[in-house]
């Protein structure tokens, strides 16, 4: 009888002994995982940021876009007052 409850005791202090190391694997397992969440939710923060000035930058290069259009466009208008005014002026000295 001793002999049994000996062997019970074992067992079960083998069983807490188990229970121990599992336990400390899963704490093990949930930190990690708070450490990559904590990770990707640091990732994502620096992502967005990026693509606030990716999207600050794209505004800016769609208003000097639009900026040089509106050059391009008076410029074309200018040109052609020129050969105007240039074609006049040689009619006007042939006379």
């Amino acid at each position: 009888m001793a002999k049994n409850i000996s062997e019970r005791i074992f067992s079960l202090t083998d069983g807490v002994q188990n229970i121990s190391n599992a336990s400390s694997e899963i704490a093990n397992t949930a930190y990690q995982l708070s450490e990559g969440a904590s990770e990707q939710a640091s990732s994502s923060e620096v992502i967005t940021a990026s693509m606030e000035e990716m999207v600050s930058s794209i505004l800016q290069n769609s208003e000097n876009a639009q900026n040089a259009d509106r050059i391009s466009q008076k410029i074309s208008v200018d040109v052609k007052e020129t050969q105007n005014a240039v074609s006049l002026t040689l009619k006007q000295c042939k006379i």
